[in-house]
């Protein structure tokens, strides 16, 4: 008898379902009221995967944009890595991108599969090796040295240790690499790297540890807003919710470290590490304060800040690559709420004339665009919606679906992560300016 032979990877992948975030049917049935079915549909493929582009800010307190473009070409190419190109963005003066040079041949799932959850599987695809405890099953003769065929299990039905030797339709396909343990030792091993990532199925570089005092990885979007907050030398400035300290540094460099910002977060651990990033980015101009937004008022003199960013906590739902996300439609409309509460909070703290950026990561209209005309219905006779320097317009204008007048949508900058022309994470930004004191108006 003629042996058995593989199935083809054809035959694998029309086997494994394509890349797709996996929200609750209620959060579908929501959001679908706002997008439609089609374009909803292409934003869940796209937060399946990363942005092609990885972003760095240059921290120009320590380096010019220059110097740290030649330092990072210089790195790579002596641990030789050659699969990226390093660009001087010119979309914003502190920006660097890093693309991956065109790939010819996608990686096919050819080796035996090994399952892992969903959180190893969204930093497999953002450039990471698969550490040990991220490993749910593997085949069951796996030696180190072994190809294995990454997957991940988005319906969580695998159990850790469990034996894996066909490829299930309810797992996506991310990538291959080469397993650095036994089998027994995969699933008893509490740290180390379990398998070496050989080939991405979309290739990101990784920067752990690299010039951490010159450079900070973040997302296009996100460094849009503190150019558009415009601070200037000794501006006294407040993030109402700084963690994990991207753009209270960003801020801080904007102005040359000259003037005083306050950054708060409530949660006591992430305070500890903003500290550390301040640190490590050398800034001296800014307090880390453990405090809730929502009560801030209490702790300051009224209408004292010059400008204030405020990215309040939020649903989430524009970041990049997410597999499954189990929150409720109750859960994911209650977050206007208390972001409202903290609008109300900035707006005490403003001066008249002063400067509000209000940014979310998510792609739930209730804390973009509706929260945009909340607010400008309830302070209408203390707040105007600005619109952003050309330079600095990107995005989308607001939904149409949305309350928002058809002059404002075009004010705001909605990021889909279904554009392709930017490819970027799913981010919302409105430019805001106190037009008048609130005269003890709540």
């Amino acid at each position: 008898m003629e042996p058995r032979r593989p199935p083809s990877a054809e035959a694998v992948c029309s086997n494994l379902k394509p890349l797709v975030l996996k929200l609750q049917d209620d959060v579908i049935q929501y959001l679908r009221k706002w997008y439609g079915e089609e374009e909803l549909n292409e934003m869940l493929k796209a937060l399946a995967t990363p942005p092609r582009q990885t972003t760095i800010r240059v921290n120009t307190l320590r380096i010019t944009r220059n110097e740290l473009l030649e330092k990072l070409k210089d790195h790579h190419k002596k641990i030789g890595e050659n699969r990226f190109v390093f660009l001087a963005d010119e979309r914003l003066p502190d920006l660097i991108s890093v693309e991956p040079v065109d790939q010819r041949d996608q990686p096919q799932p050819i080796y035996p599969p090994m399952v892992v959850g969903c959180k190893a599987g969204e930093s497999i695809l953002r450039g990471a090796h698969l550490y040990a405890v991220g490993a749910l099953g593997a085949p069951p003769n796996l030696v180190a040295g072994t190809k294995v065929s990454l997957v991940v299990d988005v319906a969580s039905k695998t159990l850790r240790g469990e034996i894996i030797e066909s490829f299930s339709r309810d797992c996506h396909f991310i990538g291959n690499g080469v397993a650095q343990f036994c089998r027994t030792v995969m699933f008893q091993a509490k740290e180390g790297v379990g398998v070496t990532v050989t080939e991405q199925l979309f290739p990101n570089p990784s920067f752990n540890d690299v010039f951490t005092q010159e450079m900070y990885l973040q997302n296009f979007p996100s460094q849009l807003v503190a150019h558009l907050l415009n601070p200037q030398e000794g501006d006294t400035i407040i993030d109402m919710c700084s963690a994990p300290g991207g753009k209270t540094t960003h801020v801080a460099a904007l102005m040359n470290d000259k003037g005083k910002i306050f950054a708060l977060d409530k949660n006591k651990k992430k305070v500890q590490d903003l500290e550390k990033t301040i640190k490590t980015l050398g800034f001296t101009c800014i307090t880390a304060m453990n405090a809730d937004a929502a009560k801030a008022s209490a702790k300051f003199a009224a209408e004292s800040f010059d400008r204030i960013v405020l990215d309040p906590p939020c649903s989430g739902l524009g970041n990049r690559p997410r597999f499954l996300e189990e929150m409720s439609a109750k859960t994911l409309t209650g977050y206007a709420d208390y972001q409202r509460r903290i609008f109300g909070e900035a707006m005490k703290l403003l001066k008249p004339g002063g400067t509000l950026v209000y940014s979310t990561c998510t792609i739930n209209p209730e804390e973009n665009e509706e929260t945009v005309q909340w607010a400008l219905d309830t302070y209408s006779q203390h707040l105007e919606l600005v619109e952003p320097p050309r330079n600095l317009k990107f995005g989308l204008a607001g939904l149409t679906t949305a309350r928002i007048s058809e002059e404002n949508r075009k004010k705001v900058m909605r990021f889909s992560p279904a554009d392709k022309s930017l490819d970027v994470m799913g981010f919302f930004i409105a430019l805001f300016k106190k037009t008048d004191t609130l005269n003890g108006k709540p």
